[in-house]
Parts: C-alpha cells; sequence; structure tokens
C-alpha cells in the first residue's frame, strides 16, 4: 500500500471510528447512567479492583507481537499469522488456569471484596481466552487499515456489554453485571472478527518466525505493562487504604473526566498505521502529528472547561447526587488532562518509527514517581490526596513526552495547534460558570447548554485558525497531480 493510498484510507479510517465512537459513547452514557443509578460506589469499586486482577495476570498472556505485525511493510505469511495464533491461545490458557488456581488470593489482598469474587475473577477470565482467539483477524484488519470494519465490531461489542450488564444490574444481579456482559462482549468480539475478516488457522508453531516479532513485541508489551503497574496504584492501593466506595469515587471521577480520551484514542488508532508509512518522511511525520495533537486537543479543552464549570450540573442531573462526593477527583483529572492527552498521540508515533522503548523508559520514571507520591499524600490527606498525588506524575511524565518528541521529530510544534483550542476552553468555562451553571439543572437545559458552549468552542477554534476545520477534514486527503509535461 503506497503512502497515497494510506492516507485515503485513515481518512476513511477516522470518519468510521469517529462514528463508530460517536455511537460506542451513547451506548457508554446510557448504560454508565443506569449503572450509576442502580448500583452503590461500592460495587464500582469492587468491580475496579477484579478488572485489575484479571489485566494483571493478562500481561503474562500477551506477548506483544501484534503492533510488531501491524508496522510492519511486507504482509506476513500464513504460516507467521498461525505461529502468532497458536502462542497467543497457548499463552491465554496458561493464564485462564493460574487465574482459576489463585482466584481465593484476591478475598486476602482485599479484605473488603466480597465472598463471591474469586468465582467473579474465574467468570471474566474466559473473555480473556475469547479475546486471545481474535488476534490474526484482528491484526489483518489493522493493517488494512479496515477501520469500518473494526468500528462495526467494537459497537456490538460495546452495545452487548451494556446491555447485559444493564438489564442484569437492574434485575439484581449486583456485580455479577459485569462478569456476564464481560464475557459476551469478548464473544461478539471473537466471532465479528472472523466473520469479516475470515481466516482458518493451520497447525504450525515456527519459532524461528515468532522470535524477531517477539523482540519487537517485549519492549512493545514493557510499555503496557508499566503503565499497567501505574495504574495498580488506584485498585491496588487505594482499594487497600481507603476501602470500595472512596475507591468508586476515584474511578467514577477519573473515568468521566477522561472521556475525551476516546476521541484521542481514535486518533491515536488511526494515527499508527499512517505514521509507519511516513516514517522515512519526518517532515510529513511531523506534520500528521500536529493534525492529530490539534484534533485531539479540541476535543480535550472543550470537556476541560465544560466540566470544571458544570461539574455539579451533569454530575447531579446525569449521575444522581449520590456521586457529588467525587466531584473533587473530576476537577483535579479534568485539569491535569490539558497535558494528559498528549502522551497516547506521541506514543503512537514513537511505536511507529520503530522506538517504542522511549515511552517505556519516560514510563518507568513516572510509575516510580507516582507510587512514591501518592502513598505519603494518601496518608497526609486521604482521598483528596490520593487524586492530587496521582495528578503529579500525569503533569510530569507528559511534559517529558514533549521534551523527548521535539527532539525525536524535528520541526514538531506543539503551542500553535493548542492556542486555538485553549482559549476555546477559557470561553467555555466563563460563560459555563457565570451563565449555563445557573439554569441548566434538568436533562433538557443541560443538553441545550451543553450544545451553547460547544458551538462556542468551535467558533473560537474557528476564529482564532480559520484554516484549521479544513484541514482537519482534508488531513489525510492525497493531493492530486498534474501529469507530466511530455
Amino acid at each position: 500500500m503506497d503512502a497515497l493510498t494510506a492516507k485515503r484510507r485513515a481518512a476513511l479510517g477516522v470518519i468510521f471510528l469517529i462514528l463508530r465512537t460517536a455511537a460506542s459513547q451513547l451506548c457508554i452514557l446510557g448504560g454508565t447512567v443506569i449503572l450509576a443509578r442502580v448500583l452503590d460506589p461500592a460495587d464500582f469499586g469492587v468491580y475496579a479492583i477484579l478488572q485489575f486482577a484479571l489485566t494483571f495476570f493478562q500481561f503474562f498472556g500477551d506477548a506483544g507481537i501484534g503492533g510488531a505485525l501491524i508496522r510492519r511493510k511486507e504482509p506476513p505469511s500464513e504460516r507467521e499469522l498461525a505461529s502468532v495464533f497458536w502462542l497467543q491461545i497457548l499463552l491465554a490458557l496458561v493464564v485462564v488456569v493460574v487465574i482459576w488456581s489463585v482466584a481465593p488470593v484476591t478475598t486476602l489482598i482485599w479484605k473488603a471484596l466480597p465472598p463471591a469474587s474469586p468465582w467473579l475473577l474465574r467468570a471474566m477470565s474466559i473473555a480473556f481466552l475469547l479475546t486471545a482467539a481474535r488476534i490474526v483477524p484482528s491484526i489483518l484488519l489493522e493493517r488494512s487499515i479496515s477501520f469500518g470494519a473494526i468500528a462495526i465490531i467494537e459497537v456490538l461489542q460495546t452495545l452487548a456489554f451494556y446491555v447485559v450488564a444493564c438489564v442484569l444490574a437492574l434485575r439484581g444481579a449486583g456485580i455479577w453485571s459485569w462478569a456476564w456482559a464481560m464475557v459476551l462482549q469478548a464473544f461478539i468480539g471473537a466471532a465479528g472478527c472472523f466473520l469479516l475478516k475470515p481466516w482458518r488457522p493451520r497447525l504450525a508453531l515456527d519459532w524461528s518466525l515468532l522470535r524477531p516479532l517477539i523482540a519487537f513485541g517485549i519492549p512493545y508489551q514493557v510499555k503496557g505493562l508499566i503503565g499497567f503497574a501505574n495504574g495498580a496504584v488506584a485498585p491496588l492501593y487505594a482499594g487497600a487504604a481507603l476501602g470500595p466506595s472512596p475507591l468508586g469515587f476515584i474511578n467514577w471521577g477519573q473515568q468521566t473526566a477522561y472521556f475525551p480520551l476516546k476521541l484521542v484514542e481514535v486518533m491515536s488508532r488511526v494515527s499508527f498505521p499512517l505514521f509507519a508509512r511516513f516514517q522515512d518522511d519526518p517532515r510529513q511525520l511531523a506534520r500528521s502529528i500536529e493534525r492529530s495533537l490539534q484534533v485531539c486537543a479540541l476535543g480535550t479543552f472543550f470537556c476541560i472547561g465544560l466540566f470544571l464549570s458544570m461539574g455539579p450540573n451533569i454530575t447531579t442531573v446525569v449521575f444522581t447526587p449520590k456521586w457529588i462526593p467525587g466531584l473533587f477527583a473530576l476537577y483535579a483529572y479534568s485539569l491535569v488532562l490539558g497535558v494528559g492527552f498528549l502522551s497516547p498521540v506521541i506514543g503512537a508515533a514513537l511505536d511507529a518509527i520503530g522506538r517504542p522503548g522511549i515511552i517505556a523508559r519516560l514510563a518507568i520514571g513516572w510509575t516510580v514517581l507516582n507510587w512514591s507520591i501518592v502513598p505519603v499524600a494518601t496518608h497526609l490527606w486521604g482521598t483528596k490526596g490520593f487524586v492530587l498525588g496521582n495528578c503529579v506524575h500525569i503533569l510530569v511524565g507528559n511534559l517529558a513526552v514533549v521534551w523527548v518528541a521535539r527532539k525525536a521529530f524535528p520541526g514538531l510544534r506543539f503551542l500553535a495547534p493548542m492556542a486555538p483550542p485553549v482559549v476555546g476552553a477559557v470561553l467555555v468555562f466563563l460563560l459555563g460558570w457565570f451563565w449555563t451553571r445557573s439554569w441548566a439543572w434538568s436533562p433538557l437545559m443541560l443538553s441545550l447548554a451543553v450544545a451553547l458552549l460547544f458551538v462556542v468552542q468551535i467558533l473560537a477554534q474557528a476564529a482564532l485558525d480559520p484554516t484549521s476545520i479544513r484541514d482537519t477534514i482534508q488531513a489525510f486527503k492525497p493531493k492530486r497531480t498534474s501529469p507530466a509535461s511530455p
């Protein structure tokens, strides 16, 4: 696939994934609202702890070789794909057996967990095995930049998860709602991948083909493992030190504040194969990174201004007043997201040029910083101390990412793409704080207020950078070239 074709397909990928994100977010928003109204904050805390335990084991069942095959220019052979498939299945089976064996340990580490927690974790582990089975069709879809098919699969997964979770929660299933929803979600994902990208595994496990993939996959996976260790401070430390209910408020505030990261996820995912096509063209690569950052900044800073000015309205109207204690976490995580959205995009660019180890080394540093500060801050100031301490590494880590990116991508600009969204966010905050928050206390009026503030954000962007919206739409469109003169 040449660069022009890659740009065209990436443009379609952006459209498909934005539509997928919009559809998924409607499902997530509706499902989260229902679950937040039916379940208690402690239930959310228990789910966060069990999800952490499951993710911990999953890292030992993923060799990180998917990224190696996606970024490689030449297509993988059938023998390579079969070897990857069987390696992933074997690792997943080992992990599932281990989880079923050691599940009772969870109630010894987190004494506040309900007695059914070991069986909940065992049920959730089945989802991991189903996810592992779809690795090859997923790789083939992403290599071909078939984000339309990927979008369909992921929307169906999201819809299935929240429909099942909400129905079971309304029928009194409690925390089991999440477990069975995860299993059905994974089954639909695996079935969808094989239906939209049919592939039949042959019997092969060639270590000579797997070694170079694993060599790339290890630092790629180490980066994810470090990120997991960093995020573990909430379920592992806060879950034990503060209890399930405070952890539920912390997770709610963080997840709500990180809502715009869904857009960042879309841009990073689409940009990864596109950045890989431009790895030998530094100028084009830098411009592509700037475009991705610009789109991400627009959505991110709008949400920051919105949450900071209308947090009580959103919480009361959408989630019910019982979540008001989580507002401090919402405000703190929203503020730090002003730089926190940078690392996913820059990380995708570094992965694309074959340098995943850079982010991995930085991640080690900010993980150590996080685990050093959070316990002290929590001991001094409780839940608020945890939140503030947890924000420090996000700020420091992303500033370090900016410094690295300036060296890795010569000519890359940060201030120019960010200035208009920041100004727009300030206007959104001022209008929200002094005007809309006084009357937006019903679903209809809140929706109207959000729509008006979003228009303000777009108008500010258009006024300060008139070409940005047009450039965003045309960012990945190939330029037409005139035929050469005889």
